[in-house]
């Protein structure tokens, strides 16, 4: 019989598991529009409040908050429980930023001029159709009307509703940049500056 020789090299141990090396899990090419897509798709939720004087508050939840992503662990607890559970995972937002209405006008007028201006708008683009008719056409939109035609308690879901709507429409551009349009590169940007960075 022929002795087999084993061969050790720095990162394996004879007769035990190898070491663990940190391995980069990020793609080669990580954009900036990457990064902050990856981080509008962990939102969980979106909270606006009424703030002090004329101010909305937001309050954005995420994923990162999460103790565990362990499906089996509520398998065993009562619905009662399970409410206490959620609350208590959604009781810290990620980011508290306050903003006025004027704010998610300006957001507004400028997603519309994005995507209604410039080279792009000769080209047949779905995606800019689809959100310039949301621009123009939405039943809740921040805006005068908006201001003259609701309560200050109805303005306050009108605008959530406003926030969510961009979220989604967000959240379902295309990743790589390449394949996203001038429109689908600004949506993400500005709604992630809106929701994560505070007013000047």
């Amino acid at each position: 019989m022929a002795s087999v020789q084993q061969h050790t090299t720095p990162n394996v141990n004879v007769g035990s598991l190898a070491r663990l090396t940190p391995v980069n899990l990020m793609p080669e090419r990580y954009s900036r529009h990457m990064k902050i897509l990856t981080k509008l798709k962990q939102i969980q939720q979106v909270q606006v409040s009424r703030g002090a004087g004329n101010s909305y508050v937001i309050d954005v939840f995420t994923t990162s908050q999460s103790t565990t992503r362990i499906p089996t662990s509520l398998k065993h607890v009562n619905s009662e429980a399970k409410g206490q559970q959620v609350a208590t995972l959604f009781s810290r937002p990620d980011t508290h930023v306050e903003k006025r209405f004027a704010d998610f006008v300006k957001l507004r007028d400028e997603l519309y001029d994005a995507c209604h201006t410039g080279p792009h708008l000769y080209m047949n683009c779905g995606f800019c159709s689809e959100l310039t008719r949301y621009l123009l056409f939405g039943a809740v939109l921040p805006g005068a009307l908006l201001t003259w035609m609701l309560p200050q308690r109805q303005r306050v879901k009108a605008v959530q509703r406003f926030m969510e709507s961009l979220l989604l429409l967000a959240v379902a551009c295309p990743v790589i940049d390449s394949e996203a349009c001038p429109c689908q590169e600004k949506l993400p940007r500005q709604l992630y500056k809106f929701l994560f960075e505070a007013s000047a």
